[in-house]
């Protein structure tokens, strides 16, 4: 009975340790064993530690994704024209006739 208490006050001081760690800017888990190994002195040694000084993180700059603007290149892949002696449709806006009417024209 008497080690169960000694645990549970063990796992509060180290707890305290932890708090008054994180409140200084240091890490938690330093704070934590030293108040659950050595008590209130533990907790006393963290409250004495100097606060450490934390930087800012800096987020990297990302840039927008901005769609091209359509240009000359595109009459030069042939999009959006129709080729002459083709019937229409979508394969004549793609510029995709088949053989036959290259070969033979269109009828």
């Amino acid at each position: 009975m008497t080690m169960i208490l000694i645990l549970i006050g063990a796992f509060i001081t180290g707890a305290f340790g932890y708090f008054v760690a994180n409140t200084k800017g240091r890490d938690g888990k330093e704070g934590f064993v030293l108040g659950f190994l050595f008590s209130l002195f533990g907790v006393l040694i963290e409250a004495l530690l100097p606060t450490m000084e934390t930087t800012p993180v800096q987020k990297p700059v990302t840039r927008p994704v901005v769609a091209r603007p359509v240009t000359a290149q595109s009459s030069i892949l042939g999009l959006g024209q129709s080729r002459q002696g083709t019937k229409g449709g979508s394969a004549s806006i793609l510029g995709l006739a088949s053989r036959n009417e290259h070969e033979h024209g269109s009828r």
